[in-house]
């Protein structure tokens, strides 16, 4: 795909070239836990421990917090078989990011170098499986030092793991931090000023001090976990090696060394196979991604660690998980409404719940009326039914509309024609009525409005159909906002400053030279929703990392992983794009298979409606709706974007485009767009 990696046919992502334009991390989850670990085996890990998310490994700025070296002892040579932080000349170097593991693998010096780095799956610790093979016809004595950026106040080693633990600081009364490994650990030791050399413990101040980082490694005051081991290799001949990294708590009757025991004895998570979504596009690549690592991150949505993230993230969250898991579609819609206090408002910087009003709406009607019955806890530990949370909440942005912004104003008339859609699917009419009657004056509101600073303010007042004028706005702003791209320029791109309001910035500051990622995925929206289907392909070329890692000197994120910026204006210095911690896979996720396959639940019913691009002949996905699976196969014989020509059900041709739920077995859907 790129210079630096490709996606392999196991759905997994290879980095072959360690000098990536940025760390492309790897997010490794447990039940509990989280580990993000780089090409080079770099990153942190933190976990929830007692509700809290506490943080037991930290990235330094300067180095990556898990760092790798080995020496040969006979020859004195040094070097880093993760090639940081000494940038060691390796024979080969591959790293595999997989699903819930990262695997790196490495020859230098004739010798082969394995890691694989997982997560305790009910545990806060991470694991890392090292193998060592010597290919050289001598007998070696290779020494390997791990070094860990601990930020606990106490950190705990044994010799061997279940033996007697010594402690180095007791300060924390709660948690104690731990090392631990299946061998003897040569030496050990916590102090930054032994790690950057201003004294030895053992050689290894030294030689850290002469050989690795200088004195300027950086301002931490956070404790270095130095380990050292030893391995005598002969000829052709491996040896293996298992550490444990993480936190435990300080509990009566139960050590630390009985706890770690326990941890290391138990489970490491694995991924389970998608086979909820199994998309088979024109688009190779787009399949590895959807099938592979956006399902696993969409898998982990459950996570306690997401449940303490933003209204951004929880709301993402919430239109992808409904299409995946019921149960965890609850916990986040219970985690939104706890957030609100008692008159609508959000407690924190996002001031009205606009965009987790619309995820919720959206969610009501995915699972029909009768989930408005079911209580939900709100905050102060009451409880309440969906249908009173969404009527306050929505009495309260009605009761303050004067203090909305346009863009907000547009967002709320999408969220009223979700409200609406689901009253009058439940025959709750005159319910309907009114939140119509309120949606109108809105729209009314909206239209005499004659600027607007965001991209986001002019696509939402077009994402719903029931706004009169919407096509024709779509098609207004498509000709005055959407340009070709220029000669200079090889990927779609889009003008949205005419006025150059952020021209004062460069390329890459602010707005400018980016276009906000979840702005471009409500505009796609927006795009399908006037059929526009070449125009929204175009778009998600922009947006998935897939393609921007075609240019990834340009783009500088991970293919694997959703950037939140996309550079868009030229310039002799690109924009550079961050990845995305609000949870933006799963809207992508969200966006693509309900705009561009168009597949919705309504109700309880499946509604299907694709838009896709006119040159598109076919393509088919899976789907599994309780417990009953769904093959559709869209076929594009009249080469349009959007419109059906019919649909056939199992062999037989049904009324319209809307499915009704099947109790269980496997079912056939032919849709013949036209």
């Amino acid at each position: 795909m790129n210079n630096y990696g490709r996606f392999l046919e196991s759905l997994e992502f290879e980095v072959v070239d360690p000098h990536t334009p940025r760390r492309w991390v790897n997010t490794v989850n447990g039940d509990i836990a989280e580990s993000n670990v780089d090409q080079t085996g770099g990153g942190s890990f933190s976990a929830m421990i007692d509700e809290q998310v506490v943080e037991i490994i930290a990235k330094n700025n300067l180095f990556g917090g898990r760092l790798f070296y080995l020496k040969d002892f006979y020859s004195g040579k040094i070097w880093c078989p993760t090639w940081l932080p000494k940038k060691s000349k390796l024979e080969n170097f591959s790293t595999v990011h997989g699903f819930n593991k990262s695997e790196i693998r490495s020859l230098g010096e004739q010798l082969e170098f394995n890691a694989t780095f997982s997560t305790s799956k009910n545990n806060p610790a991470e694991r890392y499986q090292i193998k060592l093979k010597n290919l050289s016809a001598e007998k070696r004595r290779i020494h390997l030092y791990i070094v860990v950026e601990i930020l606990g106040e106490q950190i705990a080693t044994a010799k061997k793991m279940g033996e007697a633990l010594h402690f180095t600081k007791r300060k924390d009364k709660d948690l104690t931090y731990f090392v631990s490994a299946d061998r003897e650990i040569r030496s050990f030791d916590t102090s930054l000023k032994s790690f950057i050399g201003e004294y030895p413990s053992s050689d290894l101040g030294e030689f850290i001090d002469k050989q690795i980082l200088s004195k300027t490694t950086g301002d931490t005051n956070s404790p270095l976990a130095v380990m050292e081991f030893a391995f005598n290799l002969g000829s052709g001949s491996s040896s293996d090696l298992t550490v444990l990294c993480g936190a435990v708590k300080n509990l009566k009757g139960t050590t630390v060394n009985q706890q770690i025991t326990t941890i290391a004895k138990g489970e490491f998570v694995s991924f389970n196979k998608n086979t909820e979504f199994i998309l088979n596009s024109p688009d190779k690549d787009l399949n590895k991604l959807l099938n592979g690592f956006y399902f696993q991150k969409l898998q982990s949505l459950h996570l306690p660690i997401i449940l303490q993230k933003g209204v951004e993230s929880l709301a993402n969250s919430l239109c992808a998980s409904m299409f995946i898991s019921r149960t965890s579609a609850k916990k986040i819609a219970e985690q939104l409404l706890c957030n609100q206090s008692t008159d609508g408002l959000w407690q924190n910087s996002y001031s009205l719940s606009l965009k987790s009003l619309f995820a919720i709406t959206k969610y009501v009607n995915y699972l029909g009326f009768e989930e408005l019955k079911t209580s939900y806890k709100y905050s102060n530990d009451t409880e309440a039914t969906l249908f009173e949370h969404v009527i306050k909440t929505l009495k309260s942005l009605l009761d303050a509309k004067n203090e909305l912004t346009t863009g907000e104003k547009a967002q709320l008339v999408v969220i009223l024609y979700e409200v609406i859609a689901a009253f009058e699917q439940s025959n709750h009419h005159s319910i309907a009525k009114k939140y119509w009657d309120d949606l109108q004056q809105l729209n009314a509101e909206i239209s005499k409005a004659k600027t607007s600073n965001f991209l986001a303010d002019k696509t939402w007042p077009i994402i719903s159909k029931s706004v009169t004028e919407g096509e024709k706005t779509m098609k207004h702003f498509a000709k005055t906002y959407v340009t070709t791209a220029p000669p200079n320029i090889t990927t779609p791109y889009i003008e949205f400053d005419p006025k150059n309001i952020y021209s004062q910035f460069n390329p890459g500051e602010f707005s400018n030279g980016a276009i906000d990622a979840l702005e471009c995925a409500d505009l796609i929206i927006a795009a399908t929703s006037c059929a526009q289907g070449d125009y929204a392909w175009r778009l998600v070329g922009q947006i998935l990392p897939i393609f921007l890692g075609v240019n990834a000197d340009r783009y500088k994120a991970e293919p694997f992983r959703q950037s939140a910026l996309i550079s868009a204006k030229p310039s002799a210095n690109y924009g550079e794009a961050i990845t995305d911690d609000q949870n933006l896979e799963a809207k992508v996720y969200a966006v693509i298979y309900q705009q561009i396959l168009g597949l919705n639940i309504v109700n309880g019913s499946i509604k299907i409606d694709p838009c896709v691009p006119r040159d598109w002949k076919n393509l088919e996905f899976s789907y599994k709706l309780h417990e009953a699976s769904y093959h559709f196969r869209i076929q594009n014989p009249f080469r349009v974007s959007k419109g059906i020509d019919r649909v056939i059900v199992d062999g037989v041709r049904i009324t319209g485009n809307v499915i009704r739920p099947m109790r269980s077995g496997v079912h056939f859907v032919e849709v013949i767009l036209g």
